[in-house]
């Protein structure tokens, strides 16, 4: 997985985005106002299971018959899976330069948003 900062503008605003690997089942989605690269506007701890590490445990524990296409933690960050976070986070808490310090946010796999 790169870990290169990348851009995106989202209703009108600029931001940079970069995601890194946690642990076996988790990656760190960091988004940035862009320009200011200091202090991130959130981190989201996103569930993500590299299948290529993964492929032995995900098989053995699905007897063979696993839906790969449906399993949304085998699903990368796309740029735009990056938007929809990014337009969630807007509408829950606000635009980035009304927030102090760093969101630190999780995924609330059953609704598909970000959550405190």
């Amino acid at each position: 997985m790169k870990k290169k900062l990348r851009q995106i503008t989202v209703d009108s605003i600029k931001f940079n985005w970069r995601v890194a690997p946690l642990d076996d089942e988790h990656v760190t989605l960091r988004v940035w106002l862009y320009g200011s690269k200091k202090s991130p506007w959130f981190n989201l701890k996103y569930p993500y299971r590299d299948p290529w590490l993964n492929l032995a445990d995900i098989v053995a524990a699905s007897n063979g018959h696993h839906d790969f296409g449906g399993d949304s933690i085998l699903q990368g960050v796309t740029p735009g899976k990056v938007a929809s976070i990014i337009k969630g986070v807007l509408t829950m808490f606000g635009e980035p330069s009304d927030i102090d310090r760093p969101l630190e946010l999780g995924w609330d796999a059953k609704n598909s948003t970000a959550k405190i």
